[in-house]
């Protein structure tokens, strides 16, 4: 069975190598034989040969809001999902992580926002206190403190 982990998008007219128009039906690359690729991919992918920074232009403006919801998912914190998925795309672009993407795009978009995600939980449980640490506050009393000082003032 497939992985249809690509959302179809409608069909869209671009340029191939022998400057044939196409509403996003290619033959299939060696490169990408097999693999699932739409007209907004192989465009993403050509504009990256030519010009990478248009490349991802057209990524963003495809797959920001779907990444800002998927990362919503695992941090529940609208601003915290806008930061990881412009922390991922500043990554993708400073490194130009762009060459080796051997999959679609959009499978390693999603794939780094989750893990990106997940690190930030990571993180975030590592810095928060445990309970052991809260109850031993200076000057704070434990429960059985409490009701032994109660048990002993009403004798």
């Amino acid at each position: 069975m497939k992985d249809l982990t690509m959302i179809r998008q409608e069909p869209k007219s671009i340029t191939t190598e022998n400057n044939h128009p196409t509403l996003g039906f290619v033959e299939p690359q060696p490169e990408t034989e097999g693999k699932i690729i739409d007209g907004a991919e192989l465009a993403a992918k050509l504009a990256f040969q030519t010009h990478p920074q248009k490349g991802c232009e057209i990524l963003f403006g495809m797959y920001y809001r779907a990444l800002c919801s998927h990362a919503i998912r695992y941090v529940y914190i609208k601003e915290v999902a806008e930061d990881i998925v412009s922390d991922v795309f500043c990554h993708f672009w400073k490194t130009q992580s762009y060459q080796s993407v051997t999959t679609s795009y959009r499978a390693y978009l999603f794939r780094a926002v989750r893990n990106r995600a997940l690190n930030y939980l990571a993180n975030e449980f590592k810095q928060s206190d445990s309970l052991e640490k809260v109850y031993h506050i200076e000057g704070a009393e434990l429960p059985e403190q409490i009701m032994q000082y109660e048990e002993l003032h009403q004798k």
